[in-house]
């Protein structure tokens, strides 16, 4: 199984349409290359005639309130932002892949990234856990029977056994059998918990800086993980070979007591 999930966040980028570079991430809204080719125009849209400095006094009032008052007609005073972060994890909380959204979460968006990781039916994961995976299986598919098609493949928890990898049976203080899952399906979210404490730091980095800044942290997190799985594993085999050797010597024990 992997887990996919974004946290909505990104680096500013370019104000200029489908231009998502920036050189300077402090003031500036156009790259190098459309700044100069808007030097001598006026910065909001398809304007000729240059006559909005009151908007642009408008906006340099109010942008640091994140309020416009008046609106403002469509311009290129500000850079944009990317969407979100978006990853694959699996469910011990190592990251796969990672990339990031420009414009939102689409399923389009999903199923290409999806894609790129996995490039052929070999190598698919035999689950993929999404919040909104029945959005995608539409996507995918055209056809009427759309529901029925995500009540039988898109339930985390089929209680007729046809997954039985998803849903493990777990007994209670009562010794009561329970349904549970096999898997840690929020592992992206607490993934994304973690990475929001650096919003504020990473959203004024230039996209360069910012896609080295969330790969070094995500590779030490994976490095963190793997490390942490390393030594719970040691342990359990420690705990084991304790259990056999205490076996042994107590049966041991009861032996030499029937000899005497």
């Amino acid at each position: 199984m992997v887990v996919l999930d974004g946290i909505v966040t990104g680096p500013t980028h370019c104000a200029y349409d489908n231009c998502y570079n920036l050189s300077n991430s402090k003031g500036g809204s156009l790259y190098d290359q459309h700044y100069h080719l808007l030097a001598s125009q006026c910065l909001v849209r398809n304007c000729t005639n240059r006559n909005h400095q009151t908007d642009w006094n408008t906006f340099r009032k109010y942008s640091h309130h994140n309020v416009h008052d008046p609106p403002l007609p469509p311009n290129y005073f500000s850079p944009g932002c990317y969407y979100c972060v978006e990853m694959i994890c699996t469910p011990c909380g190592v990251v796969i892949a990672w990339t990031k959204f420009a414009h939102s979460e689409s399923t389009t968006n999903i199923l290409n990234f999806l894609a790129s990781v996995y490039p052929t039916q070999d190598s698919w994961p035999d689950y993929i856990c999404i919040d909104k995976a029945c959005q995608v299986l539409a996507t995918t598919h055209t056809s009427w029977f759309i529901d029925y098609l995500c009540w039988t493949y898109c339930n985390p928890a089929p209680a007729n056994n046809v997954a039985p990898n998803l849903v493990i049976v777990e007994y209670d203080s009562n010794g009561q059998p329970y349904g549970h899952w096999g898997f840690n399906t929020q592992v992206c979210k607490q993934l994304n918990t973690w990475l929001e404490d650096y919003q504020s730091i990473a959203k004024q980095m230039t996209p360069g800086n910012f896609n080295w800044f969330i790969h070094v942290m995500l590779f030490y997190h994976t490095k963190y993980t793997i490390k942490k799985q390393q030594k719970k594993q040691s342990n359990q085999e420690t705990e084991d070979g304790d259990i056999g050797l205490d076996e042994d010597t107590e049966t041991e024990e009861e032996e030499g007591s029937d000899e005497e």
